[in-house]
Parts: C-alpha cells; sequence; structure tokens
C-alpha cells in the first residue's frame, strides 16, 4: 500500500538538528552546545546585522511536531536567552504552512526605520502547497503575534525540499 509522506522519507536516520558553536578565536577552539532542540529544523537564519557578535534569536525551517522527524513545514523562533534544565532552547512557532504545506529557508528583511531590537523585522519565504501544487511567497512578523501575509505565485510550483533565499538591499536589474 501506499504510505503518507510524513512518514515515508522521514521516519530513518539522522535529521537535522539545532546546534550552536561557541568559537573562541584567541584559543583557536569551538565548543559545541548540542543538541537544542528535539524538533527537526534546518536552514538556520539570522538577522543579518547579527552574524559573527552575539545574537539572541534564530529562525529556522521546522517540522510541526515538536520531537518527530518529519518535513519543514512551519518558521520556528529559537529564542538562545531562554535554556531550559535540559538545555533546550525556548521555541516560538511564527508561521505554520500547514499539513500539506511545506517550507523553505525563512529570511530575515530588517523593517525599515527599525527600533533598533534584534527581532525588530520580517521573515519571508517560499512556500509549496501540496494540496494546489502552487507556490505561496510569505511574509511574517519576525517578533510574532501577528498574521502571517501570504500571497499566491501562480504556474510557480518550486521543488521540494530545499527551498533556499537570501536578502540584500541592493537591487539587481
Amino acid at each position: 500500500g501506499t504510505r503518507d509522506f510524513l512518514d515515508s522519507y522521514f521516519d530513518v536516520g539522522d535529521t537535522g538538528r539545532l546546534v550552536r558553536y561557541d568559537v573562541d578565536v584567541a584559543s583557536n577552539s569551538a565548543n559545541v552546545i548540542s543538541p537544542l532542540s528535539d524538533r527537526t529544523v534546518e536552514f538556520p537564519r539570522l538577522n543579518d546585522n547579527q552574524w559573527s557578535r552575539s545574537h539572541r534569536y534564530a529562525y529556522v525551517g521546522a517540522s510541526r511536531h515538536p520531537t518527530r522527524a518529519q518535513p519543514l513545514q512551519c518558521w520556528t523562533k529559537v529564542d538562545y536567552s531562554t535554556v531550559t534544565t535540559e538545555g533546550r532552547v525556548g521555541e516560538q512557532v511564527l508561521y505554520d504552512a500547514g499539513e500539506k504545506g511545506f517550507v523553505g529557508e525563512p529570511t530575515f528583511v530588517p523593517r525599515a526605520n527599525t527600533s533598533g531590537r534584534e527581532d525588530d523585522g520580517y521573515l519571508i519565504g517560499m512556500v509549496f502547497n501540496g494540496e494546489t501544487l502552487e507556490t505561496d511567497f510569505v511574509v511574517v512578523d519576525a517578533r510574532g503575534g501577528r498574521e502571517a501575509i501570504v500571497v499566491n505565485i501562480p504556474d510557480i510550483r518550486l521543488p521540494l525540499p530545499a527551498l533556499h533565499g537570501t536578502y540584500t538591499r541592493r537591487v539587481f536589474l
């Protein structure tokens, strides 16, 4: 018989897990803090202004289930400042694509006239709708608590599971 997509490829082998490396350039060493989440995650991103700096937040494509290996169906905000006694970080689902939706890499875009807060901006990215076989462009407030803006892009069907994205302030035409 046929198997459900969620139970086919994802129930074998290791999956992506969130780890963090603390690098000490002076001593030429790195400390691995692992795992920070039991959720299947990929494509960790952060505010580009924070690269190579201490940062509080990261944004990841994640499985809907908190522990089971599944495809990436939501974008999750990771808060490194809220670590549990088990060593896990705080997580907030910012966007859930639903049972038939599959997310690509979230890209952080700073808000115009930003307040200076590290999470003052938006997550943008592509989401494949497995029911309609179409692609949506999604915009989510990175601070959380607001409804997502979803724009259907007709006649574009992006392959799964690797939908990568980047952002630049410069326009290339």
